[in-house]
C-alpha cells in the first residue's frame, strides 16, 4: 500500500512539473511574440522615416534647383537691361563720337562709319545733275535759232503766214493735178490694152517733170 501511494505521489509530482513546463514554454512563446511585434513595428517606424527623409530630400533638391533657374532668369533679365540701358546707349555714343575722325567726317561723325549710305546719296545727287544737263540740252536743241518775236514784228508775222499758207495750198494743188492728170493717162491706156508694161509705161510718160511741176506752183493753175 505504501508503495502505490508512493507512485501516485510521483505521478502527481511529475503532472505538475509537466504543467510547470507547459505553462513556461507557453509564457516564452507569449514573450517571443510581443519581442517580434515591437521589432516588426520599430522597423515600420523606421521605414516611415525614411521615406519621410527621402521626400524632404527631394523637395529640398527641388527648392535648390528652382533656386539656381530664378538666379539664371535673373542674370539674363539684368543682361538684357543693361544691353539695352540709357547707359549703354550713352557710352556707345560717346565711344563713337570720341573716335578719331577726319576733317570731312567730323561734320556727320555719326554716318561717318556708314559709308555706303554716303555713297548712295552722292550716286543720286550725280544722277540728278546728268539728268538736269541733259534735260538742259535738249532744251537749248529744240530752241536753237528760234526767235521769239515781239510787239514790233506781229504785222510781219502776219505777212509770214500768209505767205506760208499759200505755199501750202498751191503744193497741195499741184500734187492733185498731178494726180489726176496720171489717172486719166492710165485710164486711157487702160482702155485700150491691159497690159502691165503699156501701165507702167503711160505712169511714166503722164509724170510730171520737176521743171514743169515748180512752174505749176509758180502759177498756181489748177
Amino acid at each position: 500500500m505504501a508503495n502505490k501511494k508512493q507512485k501516485k505521489e510521483e505521478s502527481i509530482v511529475e503532472q505538475e512539473k509537466e504543467e510547470e513546463r507547459v505553462v513556461d514554454s507557453e509564457s516564452e512563446e507569449e514573450e517571443e511574440m510581443d519581442t517580434a511585434s515591437e521589432t516588426g513595428s520599430s522597423d515600420e517606424e523606421d521605414l516611415e522615416m525614411d521615406e519621410a527623409d527621402i521626400e524632404d530630400s527631394s523637395d529640398e533638391e527641388e527648392e535648390e534647383e528652382e533656386d539656381e533657374f530664378d538666379e539664371a532668369e535673373l542674370k539674363k533679365a539684368s543682361k538684357k537691361t543693361k544691353k539695352y540701358s540709357a547707359e549703354a546707349f550713352s557710352d556707345a555714343m560717346t565711344k563713337i563720337l570720341a573716335s578719331s575722325l577726319t576733317g570731312a567726317d567730323k561734320k556727320q561723325p555719326i554716318l561717318a562709319r556708314s559709308k555706303g549710305v554716303e555713297r548712295k546719296i552722292e550716286d543720286e545727287k550725280l544722277d540728278y545733275k546728268a539728268q538736269k544737263i541733259l534735260s538742259a540740252q535738249k532744251k537749248a536743241a529744240k530752241e536753237k535759232g528760234r526767235v521769239i518775236p515781239d510787239y514790233t514784228s506781229f504785222e510781219y508775222e502776219k505777212r509770214l503766214r500768209k505767205v506760208a499758207t499759200r505755199g501750202v495750198v498751191k503744193l497741195f494743188n499741184a500734187i492733185r493735178t498731178q494726180q489726176k492728170v496720171t489717172e486719166v493717162a492710165v485710164q486711157s491706156v487702160t482702155n485700150k490694152s491691159k497690159t502691165l508694161s503699156a501701165v507702167e509705161k503711160a505712169k511714166d510718160v503722164a509724170t510730171m517733170s520737176k521743171s514743169s511741176f515748180l512752174d505749176l506752183l509758180k502759177t498756181g493753175k489748177k
